[in-house]
């Protein structure tokens, strides 16, 4: 099981997987209607090898087998001075997650 949920406005974004809460270098964000994850800790999360290859601005993951690639193009990735973020259900689903959705509170369920 994998949760995201909006709490109180000053807790900003909690990520839940298998009922553990992850906390990562900065916040997860909501842009455009997407929520996103720092790229390395939601990759190390779902047990996935992630490598950002600057030249291109896309993100390579590898487990068990399955390669996904994100780029800024499709807009699954979002770069910012320091920090690299991907889309939260693009990154379930490339490693056949099924991703839920209930928009009060925002709020993405995610099982394997």
């Amino acid at each position: 099981l994998f949760c995201v949920t909006d709490a109180m406005a000053d807790d900003g974004i909690k990520v839940e997987i298998d009922g553990k809460a992850q906390t990562y270098d900065v916040m997860p964000v909501i842009e455009n209607g997407r929520t996103l994850v720092p790229m390395r800790g939601i990759f190390e999360a779902l047990g996935a090898e992630a490598v950002l290859d600057e030249n291109t601005d896309t993100i390579t993951a590898e487990k068990n087998g399955v390669r996904a690639v994100f780029d800024k193009v499709s807009g699954k990735v979002v770069m910012t001075d320091t920090y690299t973020y991907v889309q939260l259900r693009s990154a379930a689903e490339a490693f056949g997650a099924t991703a839920t959705w209930t928009p009060v509170p925002h709020e993405i369920n995610i099982r394997y």
